[in-house]
């Protein structure tokens, strides 16, 4: 099981505060649609709203 969690994080660009997720574990076997992002790797980039 992929686990996860929210952190409250400040742009070091910007200064613009957001929520980030924060994948504490991921498995690929009993969750194969995070297996691309984890090869990308999507799952640690922050996508800003701005």
């Amino acid at each position: 099981m992929s686990k996860h969690h929210m952190e409250k994080i400040t742009c070091p660009s910007c200064h613009h505060e957001g929520d980030f997720e924060v994948w504490d574990s991921i498995n690929t076997v009993l969750d194969p649609k995070m297996k691309e992002k984890v090869l990308k790797p999507d799952c640690n980039v922050c996508k800003s709203a701005r």
